[in-house]
């Protein structure tokens, strides 16, 4: 079983960068002990402290982290939360069209 947690650091409209510290990631290893979970998964739009990472490559218990800079990529990659400003057509000739053209 795997126990996740998201967040996103919000503080009114704006987004607050504030990184996500080793307490956190020991509060989502408590919980997943409390669940008998195997592994966790920590999503936010902000980033990992460097004791929060260090600490969760030191532990067994196998933590999944994605950054805001991981996170943001496969937002757009798979079109969540994403909205379309622009679209381009590509268009290419009709080769069909000219041969019908030619033979009449």
């Amino acid at each position: 079983m795997t126990c996740p947690k998201c967040s996103v650091w919000a503080t009114g409209d704006s987004i607050d960068r504030s990184n996500i510290d080793r307490e956190t990631i020991q509060a989502l290893v408590g919980a997943i002990l409390g669940v008998s979970a195997t592994k966790g998964v920590f999503i936010t739009t902000s980033a990992f402290t460097q004791h929060a990472k260090d600490y969760a490559s030191g532990i067994p218990t196998r933590i999944i982290m994605f950054d805001g800079n991981r996170l943001v990529p496969l937002l757009f990659k798979y079109r969540v939360s994403v909205q379309i400003e622009r679209s381009y057509d590509v268009v290419d000739i009709d080769k069909d069209f000219f041969e019908l053209t030619n033979k009449q």
